[in-house]
């Protein structure tokens, strides 16, 4: 089975009605769980279109190797179990091709600006049933470049977490870096968005923008 046709397969049975099937074993979780749902919808329906419609690059996805180029591409690496795809955002796209992995991102001005979105997953085996699974953490890269990174909580129950709740922020970085992603030179730029202090104040701001839509979005992690 070629590359393009195995992580197709991996995605739509995520997506499908068995039992099994990762959206399905999420629906069967605690309302905290379930609150994630869109957002891993979300990150499989982005992942099936631009399968077909960027670059497919092997690849070794690791905190020792050398970091992705910033372009648009969907790298995988089957020995280390990962897969990252770099998908393009025009400007002004990105609430309408990624609404719920990024409603997390409160300024809507970084919302309006072009640049790559870096959607990590895992490949894991549950039950004997080998899984594409939707990292917690994302980050969109402005214009494309490495020092605009701005690190996205993409399944909010992470917070529950206390080694991701104290600093989701820290903890996205190091775990975007373990799939090459090029995280290193974003410090600089994170302080001055706001997204400093351990993420707690863009944390605190998720929290009440998620209290302000709840009466007009339905709810929105796995495996728990």
């Amino acid at each position: 089975m070629d590359t393009l046709t195995y992580l197709q397969t991996l995605a739509d049975a995520a997506l499908g009605t068995e039992e099994n099937a990762f959206i399905s074993i999420m629906a069967k979780k605690s309302r905290h769980v379930r609150q994630d749902i869109p957002a891993a919808f979300d990150a499989y329906a982005m992942f099936s279109y631009f399968l077909h419609k960027i670059p497919i690059k092997d690849a070794t996805l690791s905190d020792e190797g050398v970091p992705v180029e910033l372009a648009p591409a969907i790298y995988f690496d089957r020995d280390n179990g990962r897969v990252l795809a770099l998908i393009p955002i025009g400007v002004g796209e990105l609430s309408a091709v990624s609404y719920w992995c990024t409603n997390s991102m409160m300024s809507e001005t970084i919302r309006q600006m072009p640049g790559l979105l870096a959607l990590p997953f895992s490949l894991e085996t549950h039950a004997e049933t080998e899984m594409l699974i939707p990292d917690w953490c994302a980050a969109f890269f402005v214009d494309g470049h490495a020092k605009h990174c701005v690190p996205i909580l993409v399944l909010q129950s992470m917070l529950s977490y206390e080694a991701v709740g104290q600093d989701w922020v820290g903890a996205a970085l190091a775990r975007l870096r373990v799939f090459s992603v090029p995280v290193d030179t974003a410090r600089q730029f994170i302080l001055q968005t706001g997204l400093g202090e351990g993420g707690r104040a863009h944390r605190d701001t998720f929290s009440q923008g998620q209290a302000d839509q709840e009466q007009a979005r339905p709810d929105r992690r796995p495996l728990a």
